[in-house]
């Protein structure tokens, strides 16, 4: 069986660490010097690099990489706090910790999952961080930092980890994609790296899906038809009959309050929705898609200078249908519909049909 992706091609090296600069420079810089904290605390999102830091800096300390195995069985402890979160894991851990390094320099605990730890396992812990043994370090990693107990957390030096860029991202991919032989055009792991949501583990599982198609060069409609992800053209039809419905309101008797508008101006856009279904679209993706998409009109309709923000998640022809788009509404007319639209995504599986959510919010929607 193949392996993933994101365990074939396992950083080996800081260098090889996607993103993540500032964490990189204070680690290698306290390797240089030989400033070592006995514990770290690793935090942000998932799959953005916390663990494979973890691994490059436990495996530094010892003078070796990832790849090298001798002495890292004893030395090089890694732990699942989500599945050994109890006082007994604990207590046998801190058996384990007073032994010290049994062949390498430092012995290196890595706690994956930490928040997962209960209060009792916590304090047991607490214990160890209070007087570590001499050549031990903790790491802890954790998407959820302020489940950390104080105590602990006051004990471990704090390193932050953030979501990666689009950029960087794509040019990670578009090397994988390289060391496997394959072309994958680059609007395409584009689309993977925003539908990653900043997360390099998954933003190469999905490649790893992708290339399993087993084309020597991969388009951006394979990769759309792979990840069934919507495409951009129904989006923008949808926004562009709201957009006539609001021009069509905006033409009649000025003094009509908001609420009063005529429903008929919409009945274009509701007849597309319906249509939607008879195209087979998958009606949840469609909601967060669309959701995506105000927000970025929102942005740009508040100031063009917020373009920057969005500008590398999109080509210069899609940006300007953007702007062009944003000039059809008001902000307020943008963000009420940004709140109806995110509301129908999280009341779709409530409603007997799908499509009916985005319906009731276009129906709903105060312009």
């Amino acid at each position: 069986m193949a392996l993933a992706l994101y365990r074939k091609y396992r950083p080996q090296t800081f260098e090889e660490l996607v993103g993540q600069d500032a964490v990189k420079k204070i680690l290698t810089n306290s390797l240089k010097q030989g400033h070592i904290a006995h514990a770290y605390l690793f935090a942000g999102p998932r799959g953005v690099g916390k663990t494979s830091a973890a691994r490059l800096f436990a495996y530094a300390l010892n003078n070796g990489t990832p790849g090298d195995t001798a002495g890292a069985g004893l030395d090089i402890v890694e732990i699942d706090a989500a599945s050994n979160r109890g006082i007994d894991d604990v207590k046998a851990l801190r058996d384990e910790i007073r032994t010290g390094p049994a062949h390498l320099p430092w012995k290196v605990f890595i706690l994956d999952e930490a928040h997962m730890f209960t209060k009792e396992a916590f304090n047991a812990l607490l214990k160890s961080l209070e007087e570590p043994p001499a050549h031990t370090v903790f790491i802890l990693a954790t998407t959820e930092p302020h489940k950390i107990i104080p105590t602990i957390q006051s004990r471990c030096v704090r390193l932050d980890f953030h979501q990666l860029s689009i950029a960087d991202m794509v040019a990670r991919l578009e090397q994988l994609a390289k060391k496997e032989g394959v072309e994958v055009e680059e609007k395409g792991l584009k689309a993977i790296a925003i539908n990653s949501k900043g997360g390099m583990r998954d933003a190469e599982t999905l490649l790893g899906k992708v290339l399993s198609l087993g084309k020597s060069r991969i388009t951006f409609d394979d990769v759309r038809e792979t990840l069934r992800l919507i495409d951009d053209h129904l989006i923008i039809r949808l926004v562009e009959l709201l957009s006539k419905a609001v021009a069509e309101d905006s033409s009649t008797d000025t003094s009509e309050s908001m609420s009063t508008h005529s429903p008929e101006s919409l009945a274009p856009a509701l007849e597309y929705i319906n249509g939607l279904t008879h195209k087979g679209v998958d009606m949840q993706q469609f909601l967060k898609s669309l959701v995506e998409y105000v927000r970025k009109l929102a942005l740009v309709n508040t100031s063009e200078s917020l373009t920057t923000i969005i500008a590398d998640e999109l080509t210069k022809e899609e940006l300007g249908v953007m702007v062009k788009q944003s000039k059809a509404f008001t902000n307020t007319q943008l963000l009420v519909l940004l709140k109806v639209v995110m509301q129908a995504l999280e009341d779709v599986d409530r409603y007997p049909l799908p499509h009916m959510a985005l319906e009731v919010a276009v129906m709903g929607w105060e312009r």
